[in-house]
């Protein structure tokens, strides 16, 4: 599925290019480490460039979510935080914050 996923996104960016943000997160006390996701995160940018051919400077990886940053800000749990899997979180940035 995830694959899937991955080309279909892939698709969408061939035909409007945007810089991307890719963090994986592991659920807090679920064994995993900011390393492993890290890995994930990197694994993802690899298939996008190399199998779907897209520019590799159109990307970055992050190890923190956006999603879980949010949930800080306001106080209240995020929905990374909720979810009891690991959490791929896959950022296209609008043309006015990068440019």
């Amino acid at each position: 599925e995830g694959r899937r996923i991955m080309t279909t996104m892939a698709s969408f960016l061939k035909e409007i290019p945007s810089r991307v943000v890719i963090c994986e997160n592991d659920p807090v006390g679920k064994g995993g480490t900011e390393q492993l996701g890290l890995s994930r995160a990197w694994a993802v940018l690899a298939y996008l460039t190399s199998s779907q051919n897209l520019d590799k400077n159109w990307f970055s990886v992050s190890a923190g979510s956006t999603l879980a940053q949010e949930g800080l800000r306001s106080g209240e749990p995020s929905r990374a935080s909720m979810k009891s899997e690991r959490t791929l979180e896959i950022v296209l940035l609008e043309r006015s914050i990068y440019d």
